[in-house]
């Protein structure tokens, strides 16, 4: 029995040895197979680092302005202390921001706004960061500055055209066509300050002035027919025009410029027949915009007051004028007094006709109500039509037909 005993004792002592073994053989083998599979919770994580970039707000690239400077508003989002930034506009530096840094914080977004000088012309503004490590990296905005007849002129339409007929002298006078004083020169400074950047820089080769001895109907003709037959669909078109019109004796409803050679015995065949004019919009020139300024086309035009550009009670040369707007979309006729008004010129109006004197101040400046620089259609004939009827007495009232764009611009303000 006591032998059973000790042979069990030894037993169950010999059964817990080998389990204490073989637990600890299982547990070095846990610590050794898999500690390095746990690096990831016993060592520390390295923090991911967020890139250093710059946002211009304001302008975009490749924008356009009329304006001598510009605001700069800008953002610069920093993944690291930033050192400084500074703006620079065509290489040269404008401004240098030094960014102050508290204790071991930093800002992560550091608002720029800034007013840049503009040169004419193609402008690169620079904005450029250096951070604490020596990081460097840079934007840039390209920003062109034009003149603002550019701006006007330049997007919305092709090429300019004009053709300015001023006659004041005429071949057959002692007929009984009275000489003006200044249509001529209302021609030609009409056509003058078009040349102008404030009128549009028409380039010379574009444009066409035709005065007195000039002005005859086949030279006219030409222009009309010819001439501004170049100027394609997105063109713009301007005919102006100073000095008589009239009906044919016994004929009233057939209606002629008088031309520099224009025999009032025989306007048939000499002077330039109004349906010609219409012909003139409606099949031979094609562009979409036409301004029509006739100062002054006006009936009775054989005879007359001195300082009158017309007598008579119906001006039927304005009426058909008015008419000619009807030809084509696009098509704006602007005339220097209504129906059964005179146009009137004289020395108290610098020379010229008092329509086209108190236009050509309107598109020189004193038009621009809105204070906009650009002077628009809209403005610069509701200056003439109030300067005019002041002037006059509100004996001549200019008026205005066509379906038009208000706001297309006709000049600008240097």
């Amino acid at each position: 029995m006591r032998t059973h005993i000790i042979f069990l004792r030894t037993f169950l002592i010999l059964v817990l040895t080998l389990m204490v073994a073989r637990c600890g053989v299982l547990h070095k083998k846990v610590q050794v197979a898999d500690l390095p599979t746990m690096g990831v919770t016993t060592q520390k994580m390295k923090e991911h680092k967020r890139s250093t970039s710059i946002q211009v707000l304001y302008p975009s690239n490749n924008s356009t302005t009329t304006k001598s400077e510009i605001g700069l508003v800008a953002r610069v989002d920093a993944g690291e202390p930033v050192r400084n930034i500074t703006v620079s506009v065509n290489a040269r530096q404008l401004k240098r921001f030094d960014i102050e840094r508290k204790s071991d914080k930093f800002q992560t977004s550091i608002p720029i706004e800034i007013v840049s000088p503009l040169t004419l012309g193609q402008n690169r503004i620079t904005l450029a960061v250096t951070t604490i490590q020596g990081e460097k990296l840079q934007k840039i905005v390209k920003v062109e500055r034009i003149k603002p007849v550019e701006m006007a002129f330049s997007k919305s339409i092709g090429k300019r055209w004009a053709v300015a007929i001023g006659i004041s002298q005429y071949l057959y006078a002692r007929k009984g066509i009275r000489p003006l004083q200044y249509a001529h020169r209302d021609a030609s400074e009409f056509i003058k300050f078009l040349h102008t950047p404030q009128g549009g820089g028409f380039h010379p080769a574009h444009t066409k002035l035709l005065i007195n001895e000039q002005a005859s109907t086949r030279n006219v003709r030409s222009a009309l027919f010819t001439f501004l037959k170049q100027a394609k669909k997105d063109d713009l078109v301007i005919i102006y025009f100073a000095g008589h019109g009239a009906p044919e004796p016994g004929r009233t409803d057939n209606l002629y410029l008088i031309t520099y050679d224009s025999d009032p015995e025989d306007l048939a065949s000499t002077a330039f027949p109004m349906w010609d004019m219409e012909t003139a919009l409606k099949r031979y020139i094609v562009a979409e915009r036409v301004i029509v300024i006739a100062d002054a086309c006006h009936s009775a035009g054989v005879s007359g007051e001195i300082g009158l550009r017309a007598v008579g009670n119906a001006n039927l040369i304005n009426v058909y004028l008015e008419n000619l707007q009807k030809t084509k979309p696009g098509r704006v006729i602007i005339t220097a007094s209504e129906a059964n008004q005179l146009s009137r010129e004289g020395p108290e109006w610098d020379g010229h006709g008092v329509f086209t004197y108190f236009l050509l101040r309107g598109l020189k400046g004193q038009a621009d109500s809105d204070g906009s620089g650009v002077i628009t259609i809209a403005e610069a004939f509701n200056y003439v039509y109030n300067r005019v009827r002041r002037a006059t007495s509100s004996m001549q009232h200019p008026n205005i037909q066509g379906k038009f764009d208000p706001t297309f611009p006709l000049s600008v303000i240097r």
